[in-house]
């Protein structure tokens, strides 16, 4: 049958490298759930788009994700749950943290803003996360791995691109506290004398 009336389909857990051809179909024409979380899907599926006028959950969490197409995030409009958590997204993403101590082009060693600029993407490795989606959802928050742009709620965290932004996120928070701390004893110190 063209199961014409499903609304939901659940696959979690089947070890699935991809999805048998054809489903979801556009004939699931009431299909508004798919679940396929902690399988091992390696990108999204692209007959995902023949249901992509009525989905409004789906559950990739968990999968081998590396990467999400240009345009999915566009063409699923009725999306308010998107789980992305768990995945590869961004897994060989430089890891620009390492760069800030390194010697820059301008002969600066500790110059941090500098070496960042320096470690940018050279155009050899496709960005973890296409434009439009971070058009429509944005990048995932630092300490939560959720993207909060769009009404629909996009989890992300335990990629290794959303973990290293949280990592730089609690370095910059760290290095702020350190250079308070500094300037209130600085300030103390002054008082005392």
């Amino acid at each position: 049958g063209k199961l014409k009336y499903l609304e939901k389909l659940h696959l979690r857990g089947n070890k699935l490298v991809a999805l048998p051809e054809g489903v979801p179909s556009g004939d699931n024409s009431n299909l508004t759930t798919i679940g396929l979380s902690s399988n091992q899907l390696t990108s999204l599926p692209v007959s995902l788009l023949d249901v992509a006028a009525t989905l409004k959950e789906l559950y990739l969490n968990g999968n081998q994700i590396e990467q999400l197409p240009e345009g999915v995030a566009e063409k699923l409009v009725e999306l308010t749950k998107l789980n992305l958590a768990h995945n590869s997204i961004g897994k060989d993403e430089k890891d620009t943290t390492t760069a800030a101590g390194s010697q820059s082009s301008q002969g600066s060693t500790n110059d941090g803003d500098v070496a960042m600029e320096d470690a940018e993407d050279d155009g050899t490795q496709p960005p973890p996360l296409p434009q439009d989606f971070v058009d429509r959802f944005g990048m995932p928050e630092p300490l939560t791995g959720m993207c909060t742009k769009d009404e629909c709620v996009v989890r992300m965290e335990g990629n290794p691109m959303a973990e290293s932004i949280r990592r730089k996120h609690l370095e910059e928070e760290e290095r702020k506290a350190k250079e308070m701390a500094m300037e209130t004893d600085a300030e103390l110190t002054e008082a005392i004398q």
